[in-house]
């Protein structure tokens, strides 16, 4: 049995390696640790480790699930959930996690290896082949015999005769530093050929190279235009260098050549949401979907059905996606939100809660929260299904907030920030709290804190710059935020404090848009108006139609001052007294 000092100090992280022994030791150890903070990263990890040893997968996948919830690009813990997913026997899903691995590290030899017996498994070893190339050359200690003959055997087994080509063009490599070696300047004794081009232009890809793969790649397709592996992973290289209508014209290629094939379509379909083009991205997704109904593809496709405000549409792939795995990420949230929308409260809240007990998502916790009738019941059932400490303080600090309790409801986030410093959230509702509060300064601190974890802070970063009188600064960060009728007329206020009245105009003419009769527009775009003396006569009376609506939506004694204000520019003096003196009335 192992020490309790020695397992504090690897999960304090001051020893490199877990410890070798004492399994149930080390379980113990994470429980408590995880018992004081919910999400402890080398907790997680460690126990899922441990766990693993033990043959409890389930177990350890898990626990690699909760660490990728809250930590999406944590390497360890996708590498770790495709192990174990590949010892359930799941060989697909543990791909598409060595996948990821190889995104966020693409010197990762082990995940290239892992996902190579994984397509060997699927029976695919012309996929096989480019891994085994890339493991091996990444970690040139293994056997490239032993490697060869796995490849070899499992080829024959998984009976691939089309492929059987791409098992003679590993045999034929001699050394795996050739297939990532550059062009020789001289020319070479033997040319080179498509599939010779292509391994470099993927090994070129793994290492981020991307505008060394697309040549590699371009090169490759010249002596044979059909190849869909260089066309598939052209189009992904054109991506990463910003040349998106390139990539979406590979891609197109690459289906005329394997138009079965799901992932280019779901790449495409990822692509084209990215150019905010939803409604084709909704065909692609519908397209991967109908050749294969992966619960990535549904969740994705829900995404766009909820951007474009289909409902039901969206509903229906979230519910789909949690029948073909009901831990998916995020699923519960977004099913919720819609439910919410729908108007049906209880399966909303119902749907929250599971995505704050199985993965701690903290926006669950806040539409949770606010969707409550009896606050302290709730509250009291969900301490008893045992959230996390850091969650629970997060929904205190809300509700107290909802009472206007401020102090206590940033005390309340300074406790979930102790216990979870890496979320964001967390940081940016008490920065929301200190704003409130009229501390520009400290809730720019936490701003800053949300950002640097992945928070979007900028409309409450600008709320505060606008306090503190930075108008540019405000109006640079609302810029790039959805124009939401909140955003326009936050940009309007500020460009107009700056100065810059032309604009303002503008954006609060695109807010009355949106909500035709709101007053503070009205009187914001009028008073813009008001402040351009360069053609008087039509200013002012644009301003006074500007007023005038606003008085008829909501009259104010700052409404009809302001309009009597531009009758008295244009010289129209009982208009002014009057208006004037009915603001003194409304302002008594």
């Amino acid at each position: 049995m192992l020490s309790a000092d020695i397992l504090s100090a690897y999960l304090r992280q001051e020893l490199d390696d877990p410890p070798k022994a004492g399994l149930e030791a080390l379980v113990d150890l994470c429980n408590s640790k995880l018992q004081r903070n919910a999400f402890h990263p080398k907790a997680l990890i460690t126990r899922a480790v441990a766990y693993m040893k033990k043959g409890m997968y389930e177990e350890a996948f898990r626990d690699c699930s909760a660490l990728l919830s809250k930590m999406p690009e944590h390497i360890q813990g996708h590498f770790l959930r495709g192990v174990v997913l590949d010892q359930l026997g799941r060989s697909q899903e543990a791909l598409e996690e060595f996948s990821q691995v190889l995104a966020l590290d693409p010197s990762h030899a082990n995940a290239a290896l892992s996902r190579a017996a994984c397509f060997i498994k699927l029976g695919q070893p012309a996929e096989a082949l480019d891994d085994y190339t890339q493991g091996l050359e990444l970690d040139s200690k293994r056997s490239l015999t032993r490697h060869r003959k796995t490849f070899s055997t499992n080829a024959t087994r998984a009976g691939s005769e089309a492929q059987s080509p791409d098992l003679q063009d590993l045999l034929r490599v001699k050394s795996f530093s050739t297939a990532v070696s550059p062009v020789p300047t001289a020319v070479s004794r033997e040319p080179w050929s498509a599939q010779d081009l292509y391994l470099k232009g993927y090994a070129a890809k793994r290492n981020g190279d991307f505008a060394g793969a697309v040549q590699y790649f371009s090169a490759a397709l010249d002596l044979q235009p059909g190849h869909f592996k260089c066309l598939f992973n052209r189009a992904f290289a054109l991506e990463r260098l910003g040349r998106s209508e390139d990539a979406l014209e590979d891609y197109s290629k690459a289906l005329a050549v394997e138009p079965r094939n799901s992932f280019t379509y779901y790449n495409r379909g990822i692509l084209l949401d990215r150019l905010n083009r939803a409604s084709e991205a909704v065909r692609d997704f519908s397209a991967a979907l109908a050749i294969e109904d992966r619960p990535e593809f549904r969740h994705n496709r829900g995404l766009l059905h909820f951007k474009l405000h289909q409902l039901e549409a969206a509903a229906a792939d979230f519910t789909r996606t949690l029948e073909l795995d009901r831990r998916h990420p995020r699923t519960n949230t977004q099913r919720g939100k819609c439910f919410q929308l729908l108007g049906r409260s209880e399966e909303a809240l119902k749907d929250f809660e599971t995505a704050v007990l199985l993965h701690e998502d903290v926006e669950a916790a806040r539409l949770w929260l606010n969707g409550q009738q009896e606050t302290e019941l709730a509250m009291q059932r969900i301490r008893g299904r045992k959230a996390s400490e850091a969650i629970l303080s997060y929904l205190a600090g809300v509700w107290a907030e909802k009472r206007g309790d401020g102090i206590t409801a940033e005390s309340y986030y300074s406790t979930a920030i102790e216990c979870r410093e890496q979320e964001a959230e967390f940081w940016h509702a008490r920065a929301q709290c200190r704003l409130a509060q009229g501390r520009e300064q400290e809730a720019l601190s936490d701003c800053s804190a949300s950002e640097e974890r992945g928070g979007d802070v900028r409309y409450t970063r600008a709320l505060a710059y606008t306090r503190l009188q930075l108008y540019e600064q405000a109006a640079e960060d609302l810029r790039g935020l959805a124009p939401t009728l909140a955003v326009l007329q936050a940009l309007g206020y500020a460009l107009a404090k700056a100065g810059n009245h032309h604009e303002a105009i503008k954006v609060y003419t695109q807010a009355l848009e949106a909500e035709p009769l709101n007053p503070h527009s009205l009187h914001n775009r009028g008073s813009s108006f008001q402040h351009l003396r360069k053609h008087a006569e039509v200013l002012h009376t644009q301003a006074i139609e500007d007023f005038t609506r606003e008085i008829a939506v909501r009259p104010s004694a700052l409404a009809y001052f302001a309009r009597g204000y531009c009758y008295e520019l244009q010289g129209a003096a009982d208009k002014a007294i009057a208006d004037y003196s009915r603001s003194l009335e409304l302002d008594m």
